[in-house]
């Protein structure tokens, strides 16, 4: 992402013929996400599938239950919780992996009544939902974890979850 912004920095406005320049305190947030990584090491190394929401699994007609799942391109191995990221010695992350359980649980951290309705997701083209403070949503975020934490055999709740789901928030906007 660094990379990606250094040269985004360097467009040139169409108006003012100037560079656009950095993103305001973007050097000190990619400085934080460094010094703050998760431990990996805890969990090890297993598939992971990259790109885990809902709009990727097929379900069942009539029984709850996920009875495929698509988009496997991004799929690589690493960490399900963390990121599968690689720290060179610059200190600039480097082909960062957002955990799947993060990336499923998205629509649970954005709050809808502050959700600009035109804001879209570059990726899939379609308005982002936020669940956040919704009644009736089948499931909350919190059952997610503890039914991801019952089946991958690991605590609940995850300490690493807030850095993961920061990183997830910040690489979208």
């Amino acid at each position: 992402m660094t990379k990606v912004s250094l040269a985004q920095s360097k467009v040139v406005d169409v108006e003012s013929k100037e560079n656009v320049g950095k993103i305001p305190a973007f050097d000190d947030l990619m400085d934080w996400y460094t010094k703050n990584l998760p431990d990996e090491t805890k969990t090890g190394s297993r598939i992971v599938h990259g790109d885990y929401k809902l709009d990727n699994m097929i379900f069942h007609p009539t029984e709850n239950r996920v009875i495929g799942i698509l988009d496997w391109e991004l799929c690589t191995l690493g960490s399900p919780v963390g990121l599968s990221a690689h720290i060179s010695q610059t200190r600039l992350l480097k082909r960062p992996q957002l955990a799947d359980l993060a990336n499923l649980t998205q629509p649970w951290v954005f709050d809808p009544k502050v959700m600009s309705p035109n804001v879209t997701s570059s990726a899939a083209g379609s308005v982002i939902k936020g669940f956040k403070n919704v009644e009736n949503v089948p499931i909350t975020k919190e059952e997610m974890e503890e039914e991801y934490c019952e089946a991958t055999s690991w605590p609940y709740p995850i300490t690493e979850i807030v850095f993961v789901r920061s990183w997830m928030v910040m690489r979208v906007s």
